[in-house]
């Protein structure tokens, strides 16, 4: 399946951390994606409830960016759960839970194939100014549990300028992603637009490695 049509379309879009929230608004649907020079994902979301996300997912690794024998893919269902939302005077914070079944292959070193869960939780907090960000996700084969991947998301960043939901929100943001162990970091400055139902992202890490990102809300 590594010629899925998912993967033709995103090597055109590109995505880096879109810090899109894995549920829409009730009745709506979301679609999301992620690219850097060692991972593709591509999310699609519908949310018969404010509260609760679902879809499906499709994402491409590589342990290495210049190894494309060394890959993974995992072709999923999304579950989003919006646990907790907290409104306050100025600000506002949200706590959810992702996850799902689905099928891994993995390819060189470790290959393996089978059916695998994924589980996440993810949090935010932002202001008209200020946002913050911290996502983990992990992907387990159901026998043996064996992980297939797992990641650590961080972000915060301001904005330059106040503007309101019809006009060109933009944001600066630092980025930080790591495995569970910490064993390899990166850090990656990025640019973040919103505009009406439109988000996108654009930003290089330390090492050079150019990010993207998209999300679309209808």
């Amino acid at each position: 399946m590594k010629n899925f049509i998912v993967f033709i379309v995103l090597s055109f879009i590109g995505v880096g951390i879109v810090q899109a929230h894995p549920t829409s608004y009730e009745g709506g649907f979301s679609l999301m994606g992620e690219m850097s020079p060692r991972s593709k994902q591509l999310t699609f979301i519908y949310s018969p409830y404010y509260w609760l996300g679902l879809g499906a997912v499709v994402s491409e690794m590589r342990a290495d960016e210049d190894d494309p024998k060394e890959e993974s893919y995992i072709y999923g269902a999304q579950i989003g759960w919006l646990a907790k939302r907290w409104n306050l005077e100025e600000a506002q914070a949200n706590l959810y839970f992702v996850g799902g079944p689905g099928w891994a292959v993995q390819k060189g070193l470790y290959e393996n194939e089978g059916l695998v869960y994924r589980y996440g939780v993810q949090a935010d907090y932002e202001t008209r100014r200020i946002f913050t960000f911290v996502r983990f996700i992990e992907a387990r084969y159901f026998k043996g549990h064996a992980v297939v991947d797992n990641k650590i998301d961080l972000a915060v960043g301001f904005a330059p300028y106040l503007a309101e939901f019809k006009e060109l929100n933009s944001w600066f943001i630092l980025e930080a992603s790591a495995d569970s162990e910490f064993e390899e970091v990166s850090f990656t400055p990025t640019l973040k637009f919103f505009y009406k139902n439109y988000l996108w992202t654009v930003g290089q890490s330390l090492r050079g490695a150019t990010q993207l990102g998209f999300m679309v809300r209808i």
